[in-house]
């Protein structure tokens, strides 16, 4: 089937159809019309098909995606808080052993 859109030329099996607008359509015309309309039909159910897989193979990768982040983002959230809690031990150790620095120096029994 070829189609010009300035005249609007539609063939079946290699014969134009009549271009006088003022005549009448003959059954092989509307079979012709029916069956390019079928196809057409066809395919946009084919394309709509496709773009819902389309669709869906991006909904699939967008929730790996915010997966992966999520898991990342845990990663990094322990990370931080075991490295607070590594700060923390640290400065009380250090805040103590000063503590006991200072008792020796005046003279206090260390606990």
């Amino acid at each position: 089937m070829s189609t010009c859109l300035g005249s609007f030329h539609l063939c079946y099996a290699g014969r134009p159809m009549v271009q006088d607008h003022s005549s009448p359509a003959t059954k092989q015309d509307i079979a012709m019309l029916m069956t390019s309309i079928g196809k057409l039909y066809d395919d946009t159910h084919s394309f709509k098909d496709d773009v819902r897989a389309e669709m869906a193979d991006l909904k699939n990768e967008i929730v790996a995606s915010e997966e992966r982040m999520k898991h990342h983002f845990d990663v990094v959230a322990e990370d931080l808080r075991h490295d607070v809690l590594g700060a923390n031990r640290d400065e009380i150790e250090s805040i103590k052993d000063r503590v006991v620095r200072i008792e020796q120096h005046v003279g206090l029994r260390a606990a």
